[in-house]
């Protein structure tokens, strides 16, 4: 995992932007600060429509009490590839496409590179100070004071360890999940390769016009498991050419759903 310092973090990145919107003090007033950009366009819709709602009105109360609520989505990838800056999504009517219908729930899309629309210049001076996050791109008061709030929490020694803890807990579960990949690819080859070896064995008793139980005990295997080879193994016959294990093989990993219960009882 490449590792970055909190210094070199964006306001795109999750845990700075959560850091923004709760750290005492702060929080309310990049809140303010970010929408003040914004708020000129209309109203953008809502994300979790359904968890948000109910949030919002309590036990009791009509619909009417229901708020506007405002969630704003803000990548480097073009969503929707119309090379938009701006995306505004809502309900309406499909009978009738002008009709006015405001039920409040829309979501706005801002892609920070988007060049087609007439996005504000503030507008696209924020998308760029939120993507690049530097002294440099904070071109105007607004950013500029949104900037030191940033400095301030980047300078938290608290944040700085909250932000390393995090990240060596991720990077930790990362390195298990490999761990575990590679101990799972193995386990796999083994069990593969133990298979073949029992159906190369089934195929030389087979032509020697052993029944199933003999060869269970003779191969001290599970009577089951040599039953589902053998069943497998009849369109083979007289021959049972070894030649053919791989496509005998094949078809027993692909049979339906017992195929994985199948392979755990090979010994």
């Amino acid at each position: 995992m490449e590792k970055r310092t909190l210094q070199e973090l964006n306001l795109l990145d999750d845990f700075l932007f959560g850091k923004m919107v709760t750290y005492p003090e702060i929080g309310e007033r990049f809140c303010k600060r970010l929408l003040g950009i914004i708020k000129a366009l209309p109203q953008r819709g809502r994300f979790y429509h359904s968890m948000l709602d109910q949030e919002c009105l309590k036990s009791g109360q009509g619909y009417e009490a229901l708020k506007r609520v405002v969630v704003i989505f803000m990548m480097p990838y073009d969503p929707f590839d119309h090379d938009r800056m701006v995306y505004t999504v809502k309900n309406h009517c499909v009978e009738l496409p002008d009709m006015p219908y405001d039920d409040g729930a829309k979501t706005l899309f801002l892609y920070t590179k988007g060049r087609e629309g007439n996005p504000s210049k503030e507008l696209q001076e924020l998308l760029r100070y939120m993507e690049e996050t530097t002294k440099a791109n904070a071109c105007n008061q607004m950013l500029r004071d949104i900037h030191k709030m940033v400095t301030k929490i980047k300078q938290d020694s608290g944040v700085t360890l909250e932000y390393m803890k995090i990240f060596e807990r991720e990077k930790m579960l990362y390195e298990d999940g490999k761990e575990d990949g590679i101990k799972e690819g193995r386990e796999d080859g083994i069990k593969e390769g133990r298979l073949e070896k029992l159906v190369s064995q089934v195929f030389k008793k087979l032509r020697k016009n052993c029944d199933v139980c003999e060869i269970a005990n003779m191969l001290e295997e599970d009577e089951h498991v040599i039953q589902r080879i053998c069943d497998a193994a009849r369109k083979y016959t007289p021959d049972y050419d070894e030649e053919k294990c791989a496509e005998l093989l094949e078809h027993i990993y692909h049979n339906a759903n017992e195929s994985e219960r199948f392979v755990q009882r090979v010994r």
